[in-house]
Parts: C-alpha cells; sequence; structure tokens
C-alpha cells in the first residue's frame, strides 16, 4: 500500500465529518466518564477502581450507541456481531484504563483524573480507524485500499 500527503489528504477531506463527529462523541463520553466518577469517588465514597469501572461502563453505553447510529451510521447492520466486535474493543482499553490508573495513582501518586486522562488520550486516536474499519465497518476495507 503506497501511503503518500496525498492519501493523508484525501482521506481527511471524505472523512473530516465522521472524525469530527467522533471526536466530539468522545469529548461528550469523556465529560459524561469524568462526571460519573467524580460523583461516585467524592459523593459515594467507592475505591477508585470500583469507580473507575462504573463510570467506564457508563461511558461505554452512550459511546457505542452514539458511535453507532451518528458517527458511523451504522444502524442496519448486526447490532450482535457489531457488539462483540466493540467489545474486544473495550476490553484492550479497559486493561489500558487499568494499567494507567494503577502507574499513576499507586506508583507516581497522583490523581485518579489524570490516569483517565492519560488512558483516554491513547486510546482515542486508534479507536476511529478500529471502529470505522472494523467494528461498524460496511465493507470499509475496500475503501481503505482506494
Amino acid at each position: 500500500m503506497n501511503i503518500s500527503i496525498y492519501s493523508y489528504k484525501k482521506f481527511l477531506t471524505e472523512n473530516l465529518n465522521s472524525i469530527l463527529a467522533f471526536l466530539f462523541v468522545g469529548g461528550s463520553t469523556f465529560i459524561i466518564y469524568w462526571s460519573v466518577l467524580e460523583l461516585i469517588l467524592h459523593y459515594i465514597k467507592f475505591n477508585f477502581y470500583i469507580a473507575v469501572t462504573i463510570a467506564y461502563f457508563i461511558g461505554v453505553l452512550f459511546h457505542f450507541t452514539v458511535n453507532r447510529s451518528f458517527v458511523f451510521k451504522a444502524n442496519q447492520q448486526n447490532i450482535k456481531i457489531q457488539s462483540l466486535k466493540y467489545s474486544c474493543v473495550l476490553v484492550i482499553n479497559y486493561l489500558i484504563n487499568l494499567i494507567c490508573m494503577f502507574i499513576i495513582v499507586k506508583l507516581l501518586d497522583l490523581l485518579p483524573f489524570i490516569g483517565i486522562a492519560v488512558s483516554t488520550f491513547i486510546t482515542a486516536g486508534s479507536n476511529y480507524f478500529i471502529f470505522k474499519y472494523w467494528t461498524f465497518a460496511n465493507n470499509n476495507l475496500k475503501n481503505l485500499e482506494n
């Protein structure tokens, strides 16, 4: 596969709206995630691992639903297959999240919110491509080669 600056420009031009929508959904998910985490940590007073888990899965439900219908317009495809693929990505993202939380909170003695910011940054970039060309794909692999 020959990758050039023209290829990048073409990709950005053809996908700008969905990239911006993906970033908006990601930002909205982050706000939901952060808010739920704040509520659980400071008002319910759960352990941060439990709080991260609850906040993560609430964010996931929002993220899957809005990306599926709004960003990638994949409502007509098999939701069971999409859910399974999405779950695979989530498991990897969740492990990255817990590792970041352990390193940042336990080893570096920083706030849990810094761990969330770091893990979100790590996973966000690659997720657009994984979702577009695998999770919510509609023959998008053929489009990638063109």
